[in-house]
C-alpha cells in the first residue's frame, strides 16, 4: 500500500515491505520531481574531462550541482530523526538517479574509465563532506556501483575494498534498525558472499565464481568418493557464521584474481613477476585452509594448550583425529600436536619434489601408519607449502609451471577444512 510524508522539503511516496527500507515510487524537492532536478543537475556536472596521465581521467564538478548535493544531504540527515529508514531510501534514491544517469550516458558509450572517475569523484565528494560537517548518510549505493565497474575494469582488488565499504554502509545503517545481520541482504554483501541470487545486478560475476567452484568441487568429490554439496560450501563457508564469512569472502577474493589470470594467460610466462604473483594467491589459499581449521578447533586446542599459539599444524592433527583418520590421539599428544605432523618416510622439503611426490606417489607415505587418504594429502601439501616452501621460493618456477594444479589441490584443501564445520 503506498504511503506518503511529508518532512523537511521532502514529499515522499513510497511502500513499506515488512522488515526492509521503504521502497520510494517518487520524491518531490521542494515541489520538483527529484528525479528530474538530477537528471538536469548531473548532465551539466562535468566541466571537462582533465587527462592528467594516460589512462587516468579526473572528473570536475560543477559548483551548482556540489551546491545542490550538500543542500539535499543536509536535508536527509535532519530527515533521519524523524523517519531513519526513510533517511536511507531517499539517500540510495538519490545515488541511484545520480549514478544510473552517468551510467547510461558513458558504460552504453564504451568509456568505463570515464564511468570510474565519475563514480570515484561521487563517493570522493560526500566523504569529504561527511569529515566537514561531522555528519553521516548511507551511501552504500555509489560504492557499490563502483565496485561494478572496478570489475569490469579487470581491477579486482578495487573491486573488493570497494564492496567493503559498501557493506561497512550497509552494517552502519541496516543492522540498528533492522537487527544484527541486517545488512546480509545488501547486494554488495550477495556479491562478495557469492549469494545465488538473479536479482542482484552484479549476479553475471557471481554466477561465474559460483560456477568455477561447482567445478573444483565436483573434481574433489570424485576423488575423495563422498558428496561435498555446494549449499554446504555456501552455509558453513561463504556465508557462515561468526567470522567466517569473512574467510570465505577472501576465499572469492582470491579466487577471482586467480581466475583472471588464468582466463588472461592459460600458459603463463616463467618469470620472476608471474613467479611471485602466483605464490601469492598460493598462500593465500593456505592462509584460508589455516583459518578455517582455527575456527573450528581453536576451543579444542586451548583446552590443551592454554598459552600457546594455534598453528596451521595443529589444526589439522585436530582434524584428522577429528575424523577418525589416525588413531585417537592421548592427551600427551594433543599439548604437542605439531611435533606429531610427520608421514613415514617425510615428506621432501622443496616445493618441485612435494608436488612430485605428494601427490604422484602417495603410496610411498603413511601417517601413524595409515595410508593417505586424498583429504590428509591436501592439507599436509598445504601445510608444508606454508611452512617449508617459503623459505626458498624464488629459486623455483613450479609456482608458474604447475600453478593451475597447485592451487587445485589447496582449493581442495579448503573443500577438505570447510567438510570439518558444523
Amino acid at each position: 500500500m503506498s504511503q506518503q510524508l511529508t518532512c523537511q522539503n521532502f514529499i515522499i511516496f513510497y511502500n513499506l515491505p515488512s522488515g526492509r527500507v521503504p521502497i520510494i515510487t517518487q520524491v518531490l524537492y521542494k515541489n520538483q520531481d527529484l528525479s528530474v532536478q538530477i537528471q538536469n543537475l548531473v548532465s551539466s556536472t562535468l566541466i571537462g574531462v582533465v587527462k592528467t596521465q594516460p589512462f587516468y581521467e579526473q572528473v570536475i564538478f560543477h559548483p551548482n550541482f556540489e551546491n545542490f548535493c550538500f543542500e539535499i544531504w543536509n536535508d536527509i540527515v535532519a530527515l533521519k530523526s524523524h523517519d531513519p529508514s526513510l533517511a536511507i531510501s531517499i539517500a540510495d534514491f538519490f545515488f541511484q538517479h545520480c549514478c544510473i544517469f552517468y551510467w547510461n550516458l558513458i558504460i552504453n558509450v564504451g568509456s568505463k574509465n570515464q564511468a570510474c572517475a565519475y563514480l570515484e569523484k561521487m563517493c570522493e565528494l560526500v566523504t569529504k563532506w561527511e569529515k566537514s560537517t561531522k555528519k553521516r548518510i548511507h551511501k552504500g549505493t555509489p560504492f557499490y556501483f563502483l565496485t561494478f565497474v572496478y570489475r569490469e575494469l579487470g581491477d579486482i582488488d578495487s573491486a573488493f575494498a570497494s564492496a567493503f565499504r559498501a557493506i561497512n554502509e550497509d552494517k552502519k545503517s541496516l543492522d540498528p534498525l533492522f537487527g544484527l545481520g541486517s545488512y546480509k541482504n545488501s547486494p554488495a554483501y550477495k556479491y562478495v558472499s557469492l549469494r545465488d541470487d538473479p536479482s542482484n545486478y552484479l549476479y553475471r560475476e557471481v554466477l561465474e565464481i559460483r560456477t568455477l567452484i561447482d567445478r573444483y568441487r565436483r573434481e574433489y568429490e570424485v576423488n575423495v568418493k563422498h558428496s561435498l554439496p555446494l549449499s554446504d560450501i555456501d552455509v558453513k563457508f561463504l556465508q557462515g557464521k561468526g567470522k567466517l564469512d569473512q574467510i570465505g569472502h577472501f576465499f572469492v577474493y582470491t579466487l577471482e584474481e586467480m581466475n583472471k589470470y588464468l582466463k588472461q594467460s592459460p600458459v603463463l610466462p616463467d618469470n620472476d613477476f608471474y613467479r611471485f604473483k602466483n605464490i601469492r594467491e598460493i598462500f593465500n589459499f593456505c592462509l584460508i585452509t589455516d583459518k578455517i581449521l582455527e575456527y573450528r578447533y581453536k576451543r579444542r586446542f586451548l583446552n590443551y594448550n592454554p598459552n600457546n599459539e594455534m598453528y596451521i599444524s595443529d589444526g589439522i592433527m585436530l582434524y584428522f583425529d577429528d575424523k577418525r583418520y589416525i588413531p585417537r590421539l592421548n592427551s600427551s599428544e594433543k599439548r604437542s600436536l605439531r611435533r606429531h605432523i610427520q608421514t613415514n618416510p617425510p615428506l621432501p622439503k622443496t616445493p618441485k619434489e612435494l608436488v612430485n611426490n605428494l601427490f604422484l606417489n602417495p603410496v610411498l607415505y603413511t601417517f601413524k601408519r595409515q595410508n593417505l587418504r586424498p583429504e590428509m594429502r591436501y592439507l599436509l601439501f598445504a601445510h608444508h607449502l606454508r611452512n617449508i616452501g617459503a623459505h626458498d621460493l624464488q629459486k623455483d618456477n613450479i609456482f608458474v609451471s604447475n600453478y593451475e594444479l597447485i592451487t587445485k589441490w589447496l582449493i581442495f584443501s579448503i573443500f577438505a577444512a570447510i567438510e570439518a564445520l558444523t
